[in-house]
């Protein structure tokens, strides 16, 4: 699930903040999951690009990392109006 310290000290080499996407193959996280986190609120990014880009610090990553292990950004009701689903369809093919 949670990352290890070698892939951490890779992510924040360069720079002070990582990307979404960095953040979730870190975590073991899909982007989708980390995203509905955001939009519920159950987990808040630290800074914007002047693009809209999140960015996550280190402290706030392992932060997360913590309340993943502990169980506490699942399980949550959701309202259902307020999601939508991307999934593909499956289409039967008959032969005659």
């Amino acid at each position: 699930m949670a990352g290890n310290a070698e892939m951490l000290a890779r992510i924040y080499a360069r720079t002070a903040y990582c990307t979404v996407d960095r953040a979730c193959e870190y975590l073991g996280v899909s982007e989708r999951s980390f995203y509905r986190w955001l939009a519920f609120g159950k987990i808040s990014y630290v800074t914007r690009t002047p693009g809209g880009h999140i960015r996550i610090d280190q402290p706030t990553l392992l932060r997360i990392e913590g309340e993943l292990l502990r169980g506490e950004l699942y399980g949550e009701p959701c309202d259902s109006n307020q999601l939508t689903f991307d999934l593909p369809i499956k289409r039967e093919v008959h032969s005659k």
